[in-house]
């Protein structure tokens, strides 16, 4: 309450605003003159201040005025009074162009005129001329000449004359020359693989692989299970046939007592893999089944073998079974049976279970010497001959080779085949330069030199011994002027050992040096001439 009498008392003592001035009324605004007469639009320009407004022309109201408006040259301002006379001046005739000629130019003559357009009407349709038809224009005058007359055959002859269409031949001094047969390519060895050499081929992986103890024939849950883990880590034919032929090996042994006593077991795949046992038969059928789940094609080959028990001489009977598998260059023949072991001769006939590789990687003409298929088309001999049972039975009339020891092929694993002289009886070399010379397998294999090899010819006595040449890779050789002398022997030896020690490594240098002088010892290799 004290508020709103504070507010009264406020507004009470507040003085009064000064009164407000009239609204001033505006004056009419001009009659619009017409279109002819109108010079300028009326401006009006008015603020909301006392200070009036400035009119246009016609405004009653008093203020600044406008010029006057134009009526024509004399009432123009002295700003423009200079230029009105220069658009007064008269204007210059542009130059002329030049006359053209009268004469126009003579045009070439047209072609006829052409025929009036006829009325379309109907009535002089009806009464319009058929046109004229085209007509051929006439053959040339120029007539053909006549063939020439053939020559007449003479009388009794009833052939024809034979037109040749083909070129003429190209004369033979244009002709190049042959190409020399030396330079043109063998398209034999192109076309299909080669076989590799088998005598050097390292087969330590699937030899390896076969052996490992998850492949034991107790833990094999299938035949299809087993192939396949066997011959997985391989993509080369040879190598997956490899380590199925050595699996053979590790996991079935030969069943002697069947056998002998002919009371085999079951020789089906299955049953084969379940007893661990087989003969021939056995061995090639589980070899086959493996190899075809394997994805390769295999065959089983039956005939006649060489082997346990064999009579020379004897008719023919088949008592033996072996494989064929096909390789990336042909068909290549495999004895499982025999590559996994053999049979001790009597009085006690026994296995000796041992990896014979020599039955997987023979070439089939050494394979065919012991080998006689049923079907001879199963030789598979690279010379393509067939041989028949009476050239297979004919005993190999081969001299009696030298004596080989121990040391010969588990020491330094020469091979037989390397040896020469390849017989044991070299009195027809007495009085003639004769080479001596052995090496390992095959050429492609080589061998680190760590032993002195030597020749004693005749007696052992230094005056005799012929120090051996190596190349360094395993093979070695010498020539000798051998004795005119009937029965002599000839020993290749080894140096054991050296001042008291192993003569592995010894230097031929030397030995030659000092042989002799020093305690060494020493072992046969080979005799020639020896008493068998």
């Amino acid at each position: 309450m004290l508020q709103l009498n504070q507010v009264g008392r406020n507004a009470l003592t507040r003085p009064a605003p000064p009164p407000v001035p009239p609204k001033r009324v505006p004056p009419p605004l001009p009659t619009r003159k017409t279109s002819g007469s109108s010079l300028a639009s009326c401006y009006s320009s008015s603020s909301g201040s006392d200070r009036g407004s400035i009119t246009s022309v016609g405004s009653n109201y008093s203020g600044r005025s406008l010029p006057p408006v134009y009526t024509g040259k004399e009432s123009l301002p002295v700003q423009f009074a200079e230029k009105s006379k220069a658009y007064d001046m008269p204007k210059k005739n542009p130059p002329s162009l030049p006359t053209r000629s009268k004469t126009a130019p003579v045009l070439p003559p047209r072609g006829p005129p052409l025929p009036s357009r006829t009325n379309t009407s109907p009535a002089q349709n009806q009464e319009r001329p058929q046109p004229i038809p085209r007509r051929l224009p006439p053959p040339p005058s120029i007539s053909v000449p006549p063939l020439p007359n053939r020559p007449k055959l003479p009388v009794g002859s009833h052939t024809e004359p034979v037109i040749s269409r083909s070129p003429p031949p190209v004369p033979r001094s244009t002709r190049p020359p042959p190409v020399p047969l030396s330079t043109r390519p063998a398209l034999s060895s192109r076309l299909s693989p080669t076989m590799p050499c088998l005598v050097c081929y390292d087969f330590s992986g699937p030899d390896k692989h076969a052996s490992l103890p998850q492949f034991e024939r107790i833990r094999v849950e299938s035949l299809q299970q087993l192939a396949v883990g066997l011959t997985a880590p391989f993509s080369d034919t040879l190598d997956r046939a490899r380590v199925i032929f050595t699996w053979l090996h590790y996991n079935v042994s030969y069943d002697v007592h069947g056998f002998l006593h002919g009371k085999m077991a079951s020789q089906d795949p299955e049953g084969v893999l379940q007893s661990g046992t087989a003969v021939c038969a056995g061995y090639a059928g589980l070899f086959n089944k493996l190899a075809t789940h394997a994805g390769l094609e295999s065959k089983v080959v039956s005939g006649h073998g060489k082997g346990y028990g064999f009579n020379s001489g004897e008719p023919y009977k088949m008592n033996h079974a072996w494989n064929a598998i096909k390789m990336d260059w042909g068909w290549h023949l495999i004895d499982c049976c025999w590559g996994s072991g053999s049979i001790n001769g009597p009085p006690n006939p026994g296995y000796n279970k041992r990896l014979a590789p020599e039955h997987f990687i023979n070439p089939p003409n050494v394979f065919g010497r012991s080998h006689f298929p049923e079907d001879s088309s199963w030789q598979c001999r690279e010379d393509g001959r067939v041989i028949d049972w009476e050239e297979y039975m004919t005993p190999d009339q081969k001299e009696a080779e030298p004596l080989r020891y121990s040391s010969f092929r588990e020491e330094f694993g020469f091979s037989e085949k390397t040896v020469q002289p390849p017989v044991n009886n070299i009195d027809t070399f007495a009085g003639r330069r004769t080479a001596f010379s052995l090496g390992l397998p095959c050429e492609h294999m080589s061998r680190k030199e760590e032993w002195v090899l030597f020749l004693s010819i005749g007696e052992f006595s230094d005056k005799n011994w012929v120090l051996m040449n190596s190349d360094g890779r395993g093979r070695y050789h010498a020539e000798v002027e051998m004795p005119n002398q009937r029965g002599l022997k000839v020993g290749l030896y080894r140096a054991t050992t050296w001042k008291g020690n192993d003569a592995k490594g010894l230097l031929a240098k030397e030995w030659q040096a000092e042989v002799g002088k020093v305690a060494w010892g020493w072992s046969p290799i080979i005799i020639w001439g020896a008493d068998k």
